[in-house]
This record gives C-alpha cells, sequence and structure tokens, in this order.
C-alpha cells in the first residue's frame, strides 16, 4: 500500500473526529442541518455521533427529540447490490422520521422508511425495522412493541 494514501487516509479520519469531537449534544443537531437533515428544536443529540448514511436529507427529527451515542439512522439498505442479478432494480432506500418527544436509546439501528410515532421509547440497542406508533415503548432485535406509555398527567383533558 502506498504510504502516502495511508498518511492521507488516517489524517482525514483524525480531522474528521476533532470535527465531531468539537460538538456538544446541544450544537450536533446544526451540524445535522448543514448536511441537509431536518432537526427540529430543543433536541438532545450524544456528539459523538448519529450515523446519518449518505442521503441525510431523507431524516426527520421532530422537536424534543433525545437520541443517545451510537445510533444509525440508515436511509438506505446497501446489502440489495447482492441480489442485483436477479433482480437488477432493486433498491431499498426511504426516510427516517423521528416524530417530536422521542427518546432513541444507545447503539439503536433505524432501519429505511421507519416512523417512530410521538412519544415513544426506543430501548438502547434495538433495530427497528417497522413503523413504531406513538407513546409505545419498543425493544429488541427486531423491536416489538413491550407496552404502551400512560397518557400525559400534565396535558388537560
Amino acid at each position: 500500500m502506498n504510504v502516502w494514501k495511508y498518511c492521507r487516509a488516517k489524517y482525514q479520519r483524525l480531522r474528521q473526529f476533532i470535527e465531531h469531537a468539537s460538538y456538544t449534544p446541544f450544537t450536533y443537531p446544526e451540524y445535522l442541518r448543514r448536511c441537509g437533515a431536518r432537526v427540529g428544536e430543543n433536541c438532545f443529540i450524544a456528539s459523538t455521533g448519529m450515523e446519518i448514511g449518505i442521503e441525510p436529507y431523507l431524516l426527520k427529527i421532530g422537536d424534543r427529540v433525545v437520541i443517545e451515542r451510537d445510533v444509525a439512522a440508515l436511509t438506505h439498505d446497501g446489502a440489495a447490490w447482492v441480489f442485483r442479478d436477479q433482480v437488477s432494480d432493486l433498491q431499498v432506500y426511504g426516510p427516517v422520521v423521528i416524530e417530536d418527544d422521542c427518546r432513541i436509546g444507545r447503539g439503536s439501528l433505524l432501519c429505511p422508511n421507519v416512523r417512530i410515532g410521538r412519544g415513544s421509547i426506543v430501548k438502547p440497542g434495538s433495530l427497528v425495522i417497522s413503523n413504531v406508533p406513538p407513546t409505545t415503548i419498543v425493544a429488541g432485535v427486531p423491536a416489538r412493541a413491550i407496552t404502551p406509555l400512560p397518557p400525559n398527567r400534565s396535558e388537560p383533558k
């Protein structure tokens, strides 16, 4: 391997690390906005990252969302290339939508074409492959509903 290519790759990784390290959980949403994602107000996104893939414009995050470290929101499934011989037009991509007042646990993976309903909680390490209903707690691989959340008592009836 060429020494210069190796050094250049290491330098780019170091530069990327320093850039991400300069963000806080309250300034990282601005970074995502600059990348093209739609991010609401008062969001807390752990600064070491949320993997957003190469189509950040397909990511939509609502208001007052908390996203822990090491969460990945995949807007496409790169594994489809294995089947290109059998199905030439196979493409698996779509938006990832996280509605208002959600919490996404550490290490969770959100697949393409997924909507996390308003007020829902995704437990750490979950693999979300289908839509999550509003005010529901989901966990597991694949993520399944554990229980609905009780209604918010602070809201007027």
